[in-house]
C-alpha cells in the first residue's frame, strides 16, 4: 500500500512534463500581499503562493481581494498583478511569452532585448498588445481595455 502512494509523491514532485520533457523554470513569485495561488500548467487545483515558487511554461497565477502580486522573469520581464487578477503564462512558437489576462490590472515591464528577440505579449478578451523595451499598464474587463505606455 505504501509503494503506489511514494510513487504518487515522487511523480507530483518530479521536474519531468507528462511527455518527459524537463520543466525549466522562466520566473518565480518574488512579492505578493495578501491571498495569492498557484496553478501548475498539469495541476487541476490552485495552491497557496510561496515566495520565490517557481513558475513554468502555462502556470497560471491569481489575487483575491486587497492582493496583489509580482513575477520576475529569468530573462528579466517584471509582471504585477492587481486584487482579483488571474494570469496564465504561455510561451510562443516563435520564442518569448504570452500573458493572458481576462479581467483586472497588470503592469508589465520588458526589456529590449538583443538580436529582436520577441518581447512580451498581453492578450485581454478585446485585445493583443506586443510589448518591447517599455513599461506598460494594461486595465481590462469583458468589454474594455485601457492600456498605458509610461515610457520606450
Amino acid at each position: 500500500m505504501a509503494q503506489p502512494v511514494w510513487a504518487a509523491i515522487i511523480l507530483l514532485l518530479s521536474p519531468f512534463t507528462a511527455d518527459g520533457q524537463t520543466r525549466e523554470p522562466i520566473g518565480h513569485l518574488s512579492f505578493y500581499l495578501g491571498q495569492t495561488e498557484l496553478r501548475p500548467s498539469q495541476a487541476r487545483g490552485w495552491s497557496r503562493g510561496q515566495l520565490r515558487a517557481k513558475l513554468g511554461e502555462a502556470d497560471s497565477l491569481r489575487t483575491h481581494k486587497k492582493s496583489r502580486a509580482e513575477v520576475k522573469f529569468v530573462d528579466g520581464f517584471i509582471l504585477r498583478i492587481g486584487e482579483q487578477v488571474a494570469v496564465e503564462i504561455v510561451g510562443l512558437p516563435e520564442g518569448g511569452r504570452q500573458v493572458n489576462i481576462d479581467t483586472g490590472e497588470a503592469w508589465i515591464k520588458a526589456l529590449l532585448l538583443a538580436g529582436g528577440r520577441p518581447g512580451i505579449r498581453v492578450r485581454t478578451p478585446t485585445s493583443v498588445a506586443g510589448i518591447r523595451g517599455t513599461v506598460d499598464r494594461v486595465t481590462t474587463d469583458s468589454t474594455n481595455d485601457h492600456d498605458r505606455v509610461y515610457g520606450g
